[in-house]
């Protein structure tokens, strides 16, 4: 099985395949910053940060400035999660809303973890949004092991 490491260049999403090394754009028209779910080739997105790629290939890419994880899944490009209003809404991923999301990695259940402003959000299989840390939850662990007060 060849292996694919996925990257983000600029406003394009690029996958490597370890064994070739060959580089080509997974989705991203490049251009300016803008939003555009769709096929892969013409998506768009407004400075993607972070991505996580899942054991079925499926790829998940923070976009912060559109306040959206984005999925591209068999050449399409989808938002996964978020409105496109910043705010800290947990609920089902379609009604959830994110607060620029920055960095987003993937466990080996399918749980995405996602860093938007300042909490942690994780968003189960199934599109549940959970918020899991909050600036509230570190400062009363920092408060605990006597690092605080």
């Amino acid at each position: 099985m060849m292996k694919k490491i996925c990257l983000l260049l600029g406003l394009l999403i690029c996958c490597i395949e370890a064994k070739t090394q060959i580089i080509s754009t997974l989705a991203g028209a490049g251009g300016s910053n803008a939003y555009l779910d769709g096929p892969a080739s013409i998506a768009r997105f407004s400075s993607p940060t972070s991505i996580a790629t899942h054991t079925n290939g499926d790829v998940y890419v923070a976009d912060p400035i559109n306040n959206k994880i984005r999925k591209i899944s068999g050449g399409n490009v989808t938002t996964f999660c978020g409105t496109g209003v910043a705010g800290n809404t947990d609920g089902n991923n379609s009604l959830a809303t994110l607060d620029h999301p920055k960095y987003i990695t993937i466990d080996q259940y399918g749980n995405l973890y996602v860093s938007a402003h300042d909490r942690i959000r994780q968003i189960d299989p199934s599109g549940n949004v959970t918020t899991i840390v909050t600036p509230t939850t570190i400062a009363s662990v920092l408060f605990q092991n006597g690092r605080l007060g």
